[in-house]
């Protein structure tokens, strides 16, 4: 009964990996080392060599790899991906080594949708080269009905690299592809775009979407000529390997020269476009720096306004203080004089009245005196 039961888990074990080896695409012979080596590792795991070991693992990536592209097939609505679909799905699980489960069944056919994903034939990533291509992926399912400019250009930026044909490519020149994505990222970050808006002193956000916007034609035009290069250089270097071959080195010469005179033409165009983003960035910056100057000089002749303006305010109220007492001293010596204008008068009234009085009582005319007389006799008293 317990040989019974051990050859019915063994067939289970049997049947369960050759349905995994289906779903992965196993060649006949690659069923039937994968099958050796799984009895090998159950029998006797010490006994395998360290080849064995990453055979085997590879096989059960592959496996993994048939069962997610199954279970997206199955979520697309499809009985099975299409070739190219499944090409990109083993590309980016296998070659590129992402992780299916961080992303979501969208971003999942993203990849599997993607023409860089389909025909890249490299096999080694570097993290970088990796996480580049994940933030691709996951920028091309960004909603854009509410983005910014920044990431409306990051977004269309990241679809213009999943569509990268690299069919004619070799592994260095997809690298650099990959290389040049990552760069590009860098360049449409949050970050970097602050930055460069306080480089050229950037005023409004219309002034740093045009620089952006600037950025991205700047990238899909560096970007198409550097593929068109290097597509133009393959497809030169195989005629002059092919001429070389057959003998003709007259032909295998002019292949020769026209691969400078295409490697020639390439970097005079890079230097161009350096140079003329170059003087753009450095008129921008000089706008910035000449807008700067004007905002210092500004700031130092309202802090000189401000000073001059405070010194005569301290000189005025000085002045006013100097002012409030001599107008003070003007009103006493005013009032003293008319006081004493006014006591004199009233003086001189007492007089007139006191002679007055004394001419009208004393009668006759020995007496008598004339009221001019009196008036001079004041007068004269006074």
């Amino acid at each position: 009964m317990q040989e019974l039961n051990t050859h019915v888990q063994v067939m289970s074990q049997n049947e369960q990996l050759n349905q995994n080896a289906d779903l992965a695409r196993l060649s006949m012979q690659e069923k039937i080392s994968l099958a050796n080596l799984t009895q090998k590792n159950q029998a006797a795991s010490e006994s395998m060599s360290a080849q064995n070991v990453a055979e085997l693992q590879m096989y059960e990536k592959k496996m993994q790899a048939g069962q997610v592209n199954a279970q997206l097939a199955q979520q697309m609505g499809l009985a099975n991906l299409s070739n190219k679909q499944e090409a990109a799905m083993f590309n980016a699980q296998i070659n590129a080594n992402l992780d299916m489960k961080q992303m979501d069944a969208n971003q999942q056919m993203a990849l599997a949708n993607s023409q860089f994903m389909q025909t890249m034939t490299a096999t080694q990533f570097s993290a970088e080269q990796q996480s580049a291509i994940q933030n691709a992926t996951l920028l091309s399912q960004t909603d854009l009905a509410n983005a910014d400019a920044r990431t409306r250009v990051s977004v269309e930026n990241a679809k213009n690299f999943l569509a990268v044909d690299m069919t004619n490519l070799n592994n260095r020149q997809q690298a650099i592809v990959m290389d040049q994505q990552i760069e590009q990222q860098a360049l449409l970050s949050d970050q970097a775009a602050k930055n460069a808006a306080k480089q050229f002193g950037a005023t409004s956000q219309n002034q740093l979407d045009q620089f952006l916007i600037s950025q991205s034609n700047n990238m899909k035009q560096f970007n198409a000529s550097a593929r068109n290069a290097m597509e133009s250089f393959n497809v030169t270097e195989a005629n002059r390997m092919a001429a070389i071959e057959a003998g003709n080195m007259l032909q295998a010469d002019t292949f020769t020269a026209q691969l400078e005179a295409d490697i020639n033409k390439f970097n005079t165009t890079i230097d161009q476009q350096r140079d003329q983003w170059n003087a753009a960035n450095a008129q921008a910056v000089e706008q910035s720096n000449v807008q700067w100057r004007r905002q210092a000089n500004a700031a130092d002749t309202a802090a000189i306004n401000a000073s001059n303006q405070q010194n005569v305010q301290n000189a005025y109220n000085m002045s006013a203080l100097d002012q409030t007492q001599y107008w003070q001293q003007l009103r006493d010596e005013a009032d003293y004089i008319r006081t004493s204008y006014e006591n004199e008068e009233n003086r001189k009234t007492q007089l007139y009245a006191t002679a007055l009085g004394n001419e009208a009582g004393s009668g006759g005319a020995k007496g008598s005196t004339s009221s001019s007389t009196l008036v001079s006799l004041v007068k004269g008293l006074i």
